[in-house]
């Protein structure tokens, strides 16, 4: 269990860090911006793809709690 004192040490340390952090100058070349979108298309098109599969399945059980013909493969 922390006490009161500790968590406010704790407290006052961390902000006296994030206050003593310096600027810095630094920039995003294009590589690193066509990394990232890289990233993020990829990653919308694998959650869209496992949705997909997803429902498919759902649809599949789903059709067969009710006994629609031709629903299983």
């Amino acid at each position: 269990m922390i006490f009161t004192s500790e968590a406010l040490l704790a407290g006052g340390l961390g902000w006296s860090w994030l206050m003593a952090v310096r600027p810095i100058c630094a920039y995003i070349d294009p590589g690193t911006g066509s990394l990232l979108l890289q990233i993020v298309l990829g990653s919308v098109l694998a959650s869209l793809v496992g949705i997909k599969l997803f429902w498919r399945q759902l649809k599949e059980f789903a059709g067969r709690l009710i006994g629609r013909p031709g629903t299983s493969r």
